[in-house]
């Protein structure tokens, strides 16, 4: 990949152009949801379109709407800036495995959101022993 001059981060655009002949397994994206120019959310979901490859986003931004966007996409995972390295290196393997992976934060609101919705204005089966 060409690197952008004024940094060592990869250029999305070439890693959108080309992922076939890269043929990667894994890419750790950086989300690039507020940059100019840069559409994260578009990459992401142009690179599980066109390959194989898993797309782990690592974003600072711990937004719902992010994550949901970028589940829709085709993310596989969803981790925040501040994961530890030996979490970060355990995520990677995780997809590659083909498993999913969101940040623990984001997994609480996802729980919390999947069980109001499900649970608004019913009753569970079952009664549970308190």
């Amino acid at each position: 990949l060409e690197t952008h001059p004024d940094s060592k981060t990869p250029r999305l655009d070439n890693a959108c152009l080309t992922p076939n002949t890269l043929r990667p397994k894994t890419l750790n994206l950086p989300h690039l949801i507020r940059m100019p120019g840069v559409d994260g959310m578009a990459a992401t979901a142009q690179i599980c379109r066109r390959t194989s490859a898993k797309v782990l986003v690592l974003t600072m931004y711990d937004i719902d709407a992010y994550v949901y966007d970028a589940l829709r996409a085709g993310a596989s995972g969803f981790l925040l800036k501040d994961v530890r390295r030996d979490e970060s290196v355990r995520a990677v393997r995780l997809v590659m495995a083909g498993e999913s992976l969101l940040a623990p934060s984001v997994t609480r609101r996802l729980i919390r959101d999947a069980l109001s919705r499900r649970t608004s204005g019913r009753r569970c089966a079952r009664s549970w022993p308190s």
